[in-house]
């Protein structure tokens, strides 16, 4: 892009976007509904991955162990996800 002011609207409304993303806080209905679905563990090991206390916060301590040992146990048997 040449045009700086564009680089520069584009860069403050990205900014923007992950700062009001970041400060939303977590609902319980957030929560409910992030642990409904145990078919999305996958997911789960990419976000203990990146950062174990949120996934834990978001998924809860029991999602997030059988996500771990769906993983361990592919990673046994020579799979991975």
């Amino acid at each position: 892009m040449s045009n700086p002011e564009w680089v520069a609207w584009i860069e403050t409304k990205q900014r923007r976007e992950t700062e009001a993303a970041a400060v939303r806080p977590r609902t319980d209905s957030d929560r409910a509904a992030a642990q409904a679905d145990w078919n999305i563990w996958p997911e789960v090991v990419a976000q203990m991955e990146e950062d174990q206390d949120d996934a834990i916060d978001l998924y809860g301590v029991a999602l997030c162990r059988f996500a771990v040992g769906q993983s361990d146990r592919l990673e046994l048997t020579g799979n991975r996800v």
